[in-house]
């Protein structure tokens, strides 16, 4: 998976338009566009304010996977996770709990 790509998803899983971050990252609606693109990748620093803003790694964004990292799924996951409200935090810990345990039965 590219930047761009990841970064979309990124937006879906936050469900924030454009319009908002570009605002949030305060640049023009057109640099936002040309990363969502793949036209162009933004420089180190914007990588880093992307980064910061999502609560991901930079070498998430950017697809460097080494044997300590986790998967893409697991990353998606945990964004969707932190979202959650402390209340159904606690139930998705349950309901998890729950189903590792009918796992090794």
């Amino acid at each position: 998976m590219q930047f761009n790509d990841r970064f979309r998803q990124l937006m879906d899983d936050h469900q924030i338009t454009r319009k908002e971050l570009a605002e949030q990252l305060n640049i023009a609606y057109s640099t936002l566009g040309n990363y969502l693109n793949g036209d162009r990748e933004p420089d180190i620093d914007m990588l880093i304010k992307i980064a910061d803003f999502f609560s991901v790694s930079v070498d998430y964004l950017l697809g460097h996977h080494t044997d300590e990292t986790i998967s893409d799924e697991e990353t998606r996951l945990l964004h969707l996770f932190r979202q959650l409200t402390p209340e159904h935090r606690q139930l998705l810990t349950e309901i998890t709990n729950v189903m590792g345990k009918q796992n090794t039965k």
